[in-house]
């Protein structure tokens, strides 16, 4: 079984000094169960556009028997007032995303979004001028992943609630999760796929 991974830099698996991310720590999980494979094509920066682009290339050259996709920050992202893609266009991508991969039979999980840590500033240098992330434009997205993956029949994991709890210190910065949101993260996909009976 193959296990495609498509996301920002969350699932790239950044600012998490210890297995290296959600998706690393899923791949270490899965390993030990049998013949699955996990690939990770998670790109720091990633959007919902670029992701298109990527996932009609893989299509073409591999077998995709479950396909996770956890892309929606960088969309939100506000960059001089707006938001880097539009909600439209970014609901808009993750339609054609489904399309692209039920043609193929892979089944598809989404993952939701998490919300800015408000006490904290982004604290890494970023290609984007200034980017700011803003809690109730990132709350939309994840609005619309729910309603795209209800819409599609695809599972959906929400990961917000797992970040309430500021006193945990679950964050690197102001929006990349650390060793232990990133552990966290994995406890979610784990369960959730396990439970569909998907792994």
């Amino acid at each position: 079984m193959n296990v495609h991974v498509f996301g920002d830099s969350i699932s790239y698996g950044l600012f998490d000094f210890q297995k290296l991310g959600w998706v690393r720590r899923l791949k270490i999980y899965l390993r030990k169960k049998g013949h699955i494979k996990v690939k990770n094509h998670s790109i720091i920066g990633l959007d919902s556009n670029s992701l298109l682009q990527i996932i009609t290339e893989k299509v073409k050259k591999e077998k995709i028997d479950i396909t996770i996709i956890a892309i929606g920050t960088n969309d939100s992202q506000i960059l001089n007032g707006v938001s880097r893609i539009s909600l439209e266009s970014f609901c808009r991508n993750l339609k054609s995303a489904v399309n692209l991969l039920k043609e193929i039979g892979s089944e598809l999980v989404f993952i939701g979004l998490i919300r800015k840590d408000l006490k904290r500033k982004i604290s890494w240098w970023s290609p984007i001028k200034r980017p700011s992330y803003n809690n109730r434009v990132m709350s939309k997205y994840d609005t619309c992943i729910q309603n795209v993956s209800k819409e599609c029949d695809v599972l959906y994991l929400p990961l917000a609630d797992l970040f309430v709890d500021r006193s945990r210190k679950l964050f690197f910065d102001c929006i990349h999760p650390n060793s232990a949101g990133h552990k966290m993260i994995f406890e979610r996909v784990k369960n959730g796929l396990e439970k569909k009976q998907l792994i």
